[in-house]
């Protein structure tokens, strides 16, 4: 049997950006660093408790993007 070595999915890991909206309507959006691509079409993202987390419980429904060159200083200073 194969053993593997921890490693990350994708080098360099990505920055993915969840949005979802608030019980208030409001937009919510957090960057994700722990994630990647899970099988060929799907994406992991590994979350621990956070006003996203609560949001995604209750609405089901969310957008993730990947952080671009373009959005890379705000993907960063979390803006």
């Amino acid at each position: 049997m194969k053993k593997f070595k921890p490693k990350a999915w994708m080098l360099p890991q990505p920055v993915m950006i969840i949005g979802i909206y608030n019980t208030d309507s409001t937009s919510n959006a957090m960057n994700a660093a722990w994630g990647g691509q899970w099988d060929r079409n799907e994406i992991m993202i590994s979350m621990g408790p956070h006003a996203t987390t609560v949001n995604l419980d209750r609405k089901g429904e969310f957008t993730v993007v990947f952080a671009t060159v373009d959005t890379l200083v705000a993907s960063i200073e979390g803006i």
